[in-house]
């Protein structure tokens, strides 16, 4: 008794779903015309979306690069024994937040110098009227993340030196590597707050257009919603159908926001591998384009859905 009861109440779950569902369908068909304005306004709002999960991505990966080329560069005095700059780069080696040291001898330096500048006849012209190699021995140490230099270069300007060690280092350079990197963090920070708030806007405009175009298409059909209230249909029943058509212009602009960003990946390509580091917009889209597809799909159900049952809960509790 009670699995025939189940399977009854089952039967009739499923064809007034059913009903609601291609009572939408038939909505949306019917309203195609004035439906163009609201899949026009939400397709904009989530390619805003998309630009952020872009943009986001061509920030962060520009970060990873600087971040892999920012070092801590420790200058030694001229006269400094390499024994004792040794010494530092053992210690340094040792350090858990260090991932590879590279030193420079004087030597080496003034070779990299005279092959940066072969064809530069004044420049090593100057050196040789020096007379002498005026240029120092250097460490530059990598950390394994950008979190840890503070880190090194405190442990370079601590105590944990002897006082012939302290006398060893001339300089340690990275103020300037950390004013880059706070800018660069500074910059992502302040595209995403202002993206979010353009999305966050448009996203409202979005909601409002949906949920007139939904009212007009409940003016549209207020005979036949009165005449299903009258035999006894709920809410629930007269709701549905305008729900299930604002999810279609949330379905319908997230696959067409989705496949106006491949043309897009295309044309800006070239502009952005020149600006940014080896950045590619196509291949980005190639190898995320279905994940930013499926969030924008999310987020058009989820605005379609929310603007429609707020704009037919308000006409049905009048």
């Amino acid at each position: 008794m009670m699995t025939r009861l189940a399977n009854t109440l089952y039967k009739f779950m499923f064809i007034t779903f059913g009903r609601i569902l291609r009572n939408g369908l038939i909505g949306f068909y019917r309203n195609r015309t004035i439906s163009v304005s609201a899949i026009v306004v939400m397709t904009i709002t989530l390619m805003i979306v998309g630009g952020l999960v872009y943009s986001r991505a061509m920030l962060k990966h520009v970060l990873f690069h600087v971040q892999n080329k920012v070092d801590v560069s420790v200058y030694f005095v001229i006269n400094a024994e390499e024994e004792n700059i040794l010494k530092v780069k053992d210690a340094l080696e040792k350090l858990p937040e260090v991932k590879t040291v590279t030193y420079t001898s004087r030597d080496q330096a003034l070779a990299n110098y005279e092959e940066k500048n072969a064809d530069d006849a004044l420049a090593l012209q100057a050196i040789k009227e020096i007379g002498q190699n005026p240029f120092r021995a250097s460490l530059e140490v990598l950390a394994k993340n950008s979190g840890q230099y503070e880190a090194i270069a405190t442990f370079l300007k601590s105590k944990e030196f002897t006082q012939e060690d302290d006398a060893l280092i001339d300089k340690v350079d990275y103020a300037d590597n950390k004013e880059i990197i706070a800018r660069l963090n500074s910059l992502i920070a302040t595209v995403q707050r202002a993206g979010l708030v353009i999305a966050l806007i448009f996203i409202l405009i979005s909601i409002m257009i949906t949920y007139n175009t939904i009212r007009l298409a409940i003016y549209t059909f207020r005979d036949e919603i009165s005449v299903m209230r009258l035999v006894g249909a709920n809410k629930s029943y007269v709701r549905g159908p305008f729900v299930i058509e604002g999810i279609l212009y949330g379905i319908v602009s997230a696959f067409i926001a989705t496949l106006l960003y491949l043309p897009i990946s295309i044309y800006i390509r070239d502009y952005v591998s020149n600006a940014l580091v080896q950045f590619d917009t196509l291949e980005f889209y190639m190898m995320r384009g279905f994940f930013m597809g499926v969030i924008l799909l999310f987020v058009g159900i989820f605005l379609g859905m929310v603007s429609s049952y707020l704009s037919v809960r308000k006409y049905l509790n009048r």
